[in-house]
């Protein structure tokens, strides 16, 4: 059941990219994390969606929660942070489209992370259990910003 949500997540990130965008793009990238702190997630510089395949399965059964997070997540390759102009933008897609941060992850609890990364432009501040790979670049969600991740027992 889980790749046949994650293959229909891919139809609608065509399907909503092509709305926004037409042909005046490339189609972004889709990536799947195991992550459970970041839902979903949007990279207008390196042109990539991720979505969190625990939050798939959790919500194997409630399609428009995952559309809604689909929409969410490609209107952010054309606004990057959740100003006015997003939830304008949101809105075109229905009012159950949330704008901001309004996603739920009932009955899961994340362990203390040990990674911590704070946005150098707009003060965003992020967590990680492991080290982030270096051939994967992390961006702020806010600004689009590059993030440099510490160790947390190293933060000063």
């Amino acid at each position: 059941m889980l790749n046949k949500r994650k293959a229909q997540m891919t139809e609608w990130v065509n399907h909503y990219f092509e709305r926004l965008f037409g042909n005046e793009r490339p189609k972004p990238d889709i990536k799947w994390t195991k992550s459970t702190h970041i839902l979903g997630a949007s990279c207008q510089q390196y042109n990539y969606l991720k979505f969190s395949e625990p939050f798939i399965k959790a919500n194997l059964d409630n399609e428009r929660c995952l559309e809604v997070l689909v929409i969410h997540e490609v209107c952010h390759l054309a606004v990057p942070k959740h100003n006015a102009d997003f939830k304008r933008l949101c809105r075109q897609f229905g009012n159950d489209v949330p704008s901001g941060t309004g996603f739920e992850f009932p009955g899961y609890h994340a362990p203390a992370a040990n990674y911590y990364a704070r946005c150098s432009k707009c003060g965003q501040e992020y967590t990680r259990m492991r080290p982030p790979s270096p051939s994967h670049i992390r961006c702020c969600f806010r600004c689009d910003t590059v993030l440099e991740y510490t160790k947390t027992g190293s933060i000063k």
